[in-house]
């Protein structure tokens, strides 16, 4: 081959990179104009959001979440449900922007969102109360504080100590995952801080401690309130007697309430909590939307779902209607 035809050759395999190279680059201009094209704008009715809820909270939840979908059709809600400890981690490592929990950040999960400058809105949404649950064979219906205390940290194993009546001896305990925001607050407010005892039973949802207690006549274990509704006909539901409350003669007094939502409402029931949801960078999407609903005490909205979940609603007035003991709601 002769010098120029040599290099006629080279010029047209350069001709043939620089076209290669023109058309990759027309095309990752074009990907690139594609990308940055406006997307459709996120509302606080239209858009995609996840939340994590606690797991002893979750009934309620997954109404709120499909009523406010129903509602809004635009929208997207993806809800998974987590023991309280689990949630906040979710949120502290930005897996999620809101969570609902049974209890509030402890001191330690406060230091770690102010270290990283995490900022972060904390909005109560209801008021709780935890129920203990037993076997409908149990002839047990009234307990004590005092004797719950006994019964949790492991001083009093059989059921012949707190009611001589029941035909049972051992008590069989039933608990969830430490990391479960009834099981903490319960080590603080029933407990005062003691260890509860090993359970015969550890639980990794509310649904197995209550299939647990249905199926052994001497098993007892505590739920949040949302899950009542979802009891079978072998558990029923202790009355607590409350000694912080004194009668006329400044004697603790001798009656005992049912985790109903007036004895929530009036704080005559002994462990009653508020329930949180924590929101950050939602900006005005469909998460605020979301909280908005979830807050909100128009008919058929979230304060009004949370009553009829037997919860106290924290944003609106509540409707007491007495008829009998066992039927206030």
């Amino acid at each position: 081959m002769g010098f120029i035809a040599l290099q006629q050759s080279i010029q047209k395999i350069i001709l043939i990179r620089m076209k290669k190279i023109l058309l990759s680059s027309l095309s990752f201009f074009l990907t690139f104009i594609i990308s940055c094209s406006p997307q459709t704008q996120e509302t606080p009715t239209k858009g995609k959001i996840k939340i994590i809820v606690s797991e002893s909270l979750s009934p309620m939840m997954k109404n709120q979440v499909e009523k406010f979908s129903q509602l809004y059709t635009e929208s997207s809600i993806s809800m998974d449900s987590a023991f309280d400890r689990n949630a906040i981690v979710d949120f502290i490592n930005d897996s999620t922007n809101i969570i609902v929990t049974s209890r509030q950040l402890n001191q330690e999960e406060h230091t770690v969102l102010t270290k990283y400058n995490i900022g972060f809105q904390e909005d109560t949404v209801a008021f709780d109360a935890i129920a203990f649950i037993v076997n409908n064979e149990n002839t047990t219906s009234q307990i004590r504080t005092t004797q719950l205390d006994s019964i949790f940290s492991g001083t009093v194993t059989s059921w012949k100590s707190v009611n001589s009546s029941v035909p049972l001896l051992n008590i069989l305990l039933a608990l969830p995952n430490q990391n479960s925001g009834n099981y903490e607050y319960l080590s603080s407010k029933l407990l005062g801080g003691k260890r509860f005892k090993h359970p015969d039973f550890l639980a990794q949802s509310t649904a197995e401690i209550m299939s647990f207690v249905s199926k052994n006549s001497n098993a007892i274990g505590f739920i949040g309130c949302t899950w009542k509704s979802k009891l079978d006909s072998n558990i029923k539901i202790l009355e607590l007697q409350n000694p912080n409350l004194a009668d006329s003669s400044e004697e603790i007094s001798e009656k005992f309430y049912p985790p109903l939502q007036y004895y929530i409402w009036n704080n005559s029931y002994p462990f009653v909590k508020p329930v949180y949801i924590y929101s950050r960078n939602i900006g005005n999407g469909v998460g605020m939307g979301f909280i908005s609903f979830l807050l909100s005490s128009h008919p058929g909205e979230g304060q009004k779902i949370v009553g009829d979940f037997g919860l106290v609603p924290a944003h609106m007035p509540i409707r007491i209607v007495q008829t009998q003991k066992t039927n206030i709601h």
